[in-house]
């Protein structure tokens, strides 16, 4: 051994034997076992495998009977609740909608149906608590504030009743129920202009004629004229003989100031009552019935009508054998909007005119918004809102146009 570890020490080249003998190839017997022979392995229990048997069933089990109660019975207790409730066995419905609330309080209108069956139960004031409840997570249920309306409305509380009601015909624009029931509660309540919208809805939305006859009607009595106008004109448009509609349109329109007949109606720029610009001489007869009281010949030619024995006349114009303009100092003509010699100075006429001009001779001319129409006043009083001699004209040209005499 001294002798081999001086060698290497001096870098003395060590040459392997070219060739080994035969006991010392290959592995030695211990060698062979250990690679041949897999280690054995440890036993397990058999505790462990029951152990894991028993936490599997488990689970499922477990899951099962969560799903179940979860979700399968609640189901059942709801379809048993509803079937209940058509039965009006509401004591019991409720029993069943309680265990529900237990078990999924998150279910869609359980809340709702706690407070329904409270409500056929004559437990009206938990039934209100219940319905507010379920409008906390169902913001827009017409149907809770409905029956909400519908108690404060048999409570003989008109004022919350119509509220409720409101708000419910806000999010449902089509139901008539909910609009006939917030009409009568705002109407019992007080809130006149809030009854008048609701029936001026349902005649918008009814298309037959006794409902929209009656809104009309209702309209007149609340006395909404303009919207029972409106009604009424509905009903003739769609039976133009009916009487009662007709007399209602020409009572409303009375209360409104508006003309009432077509014959003292103004429409600017085309006629003034039955007398229409560019109508021949007989056609104006033919439309007055009557030749005319008085004729004058000026530059044109003039007609003159007598209305009645109160000295009012109608000045009719010809240019060409055809009416140019037409004159009255009569306040029975009107235009649809109540516009006449009566009142256009009126400050609540005001924004019915476009201009105001006064000429040299101290006469005031007004023209309306729309052209085809301008008044005529002189001899004003201090508050500038009447004159000693008022008139109007009727005629097609634009702007102002010379005037006839006062006379």
């Amino acid at each position: 051994m001294k002798e081999t570890t001086e060698n290497i020490d001096s870098n003395v080249n060590v040459i392997c034997p070219e060739n080994v003998p035969e006991e010392q190839k290959g592995l030695t017997e211990e060698e062979k076992d250990w690679v041949t022979n897999e280690p054995p392995k440890p036993k397990v229990p058999m505790y462990v495998f029951a152990v894991t048997a028993a936490v599997i069933f488990a689970a499922f089990a477990g899951g099962g009977i969560w799903y179940y109660r979860i979700n399968v019975l609640p189901e059942k207790y709801n379809m048993r609740a509803d079937s209940l409730m058509k039965e009006k066995d509401f004591t019991a419905a409720e029993q069943l909608y309680r265990k529900i609330l237990a078990i999924r309080p998150e279910r869609r209108d359980v809340l709702f149906n706690i407070a329904l069956c409270r409500e056929e139960q004559g437990n009206t004031t938990e039934a209100i608590e219940y319905y507010m409840e379920h409008l906390k997570t169902a913001k827009n249920d017409v149907r809770a504030m409905t029956r909400i309306g519908r108690i404060y409305m048999k409570s003989g509380n008109y004022g919350d009743a119509s509220r409720w009601l409101k708000e419910a015909s806000r999010r449902d624009k089509k139901d008539k129920v909910i609009w006939h029931e917030l009409a009568d509660a705002a109407e019992k309540s007080g809130d006149i202009n809030e009854a008048c919208n609701a029936w001026s809805h349902i005649a918008e939305l009814s298309s037959e004629q006794s409902d929209i006859l009656a809104c009309a009607k209702k309209l007149y009595a609340l006395r909404d004229y303009g919207a029972a106008v409106e009604a009424y004109k509905k009903v003739i448009k769609n039976d133009f003989e009916n009487k009662d509609a007709k007399h209602g349109l020409i009572a409303a329109r009375s209360m409104l100031g508006l003309p009432t007949e077509l014959k003292f109606v103004i429409v600017p720029g085309k006629s003034l009552g039955l007398i229409t610009i560019g109508a021949s001489k007989d056609e104006v007869k033919s439309a007055v019935g009557r030749t005319p009281d008085e004729k004058e010949f000026r530059t044109s030619e003039v007609w003159r009508y007598y209305i009645g024995n109160t000295g009012d006349k109608v000045t009719v114009v010809f240019t060409e054998e055809k009416v140019s303009e037409i004159k009255t100092s009569s306040a029975m003509y009107k235009t649809e909007d109540g516009l006449s010699v009566s009142n256009f100075l009126l400050p609540k006429k005001k924004d019915f005119i476009a201009s105001r001009t006064e000429t040299e001779s101290g006469t005031l001319v007004c023209t309306v918004k729309g052209d085809g129409l301008t008044f005529y006043a002189k001899g004003l009083n201090e508050e500038g809102t009447d004159a000693k001699m008022k008139f109007l004209r009727v005629h097609k040209a634009k702007g102002i146009a010379e005037m006839i005499g006062l006379k």
